[in-house]
């Protein structure tokens, strides 16, 4: 926040405006290269803008409290009046911004319930005797509709597999909770 701490304040008030004008794809970044940000270094309000855009994405993301972002700011040694200015923007563009996010975003579908059943294969068209269990399985999963808000796609993913490719599934799956569990503990 030391480069954006030394803008000018007409200068941080156009780089402010200009951050939520791009990211609500009201303008493009050519508007970084336009009065009154032309007569400043080019690098210097670009990197101002990456700060700001990235702040403004993690504080939208975890919906963060106007008092969590001026404390935050404070912590980042910002100035009241740089603070009023983004405040009074992130303000004014909360809920487009929101609305964008959710449309705009990449998510995986989400597991929402499991189906299995076991079938038994006792021979092939190409071998007389197989005498091997199968396990069916079938994942419905959830992915959010981005054309439609609060809307959600459902569908199902299927495989079948053998005994001993189940089991390692179910050991993958332990490994991978045990490794998210610790490091939630960690950063805890």
């Amino acid at each position: 926040w030391h480069l954006i701490t030394g803008l000018s304040p007409v200068v941080y008030k156009a780089v402010v405006g200009a951050t939520f004008d791009i990211l609500l794809k009201r303008s493009t970044e050519e508007v970084l290269s336009k009065p009154p940000l032309a007569r400043e270094d080019i690098l210097h309000i670009k990197q101002a803008f990456t700060i700001l855009v990235s702040f403004t994405l993690e504080v939208a993301k975890v919906d963060a409290a106007v008092g969590s972002i001026r404390s935050m700011l404070e912590e980042y040694g910002a100035s009241a009046t740089v603070i009023d200015v983004y405040v009074s923007a992130y303000e004014k563009n909360l809920d487009e911004l929101r609305r964008h996010l959710l449309t705009s975003g990449f998510s995986f579908p989400q597991v929402v319930g499991v189906d299995w059943r076991l079938d038994y294969y006792l021979k092939s068209n190409s071998v007389e005797a197989i005498n091997k269990p199968m396990y069916i399985i079938s994942l419905k999963t959830e992915k959010m509709d981005s054309r439609r808000l609060g809307a959600a796609d459902t569908s199902d993913v299927q495989f079948s597999c053998s005994i001993e490719e189940l089991q390692d599934l179910v050991d993958r799956l332990k490994d991978a909770t045990k490794q998210a569990e610790r490091i939630t503990r960690e950063t805890k």
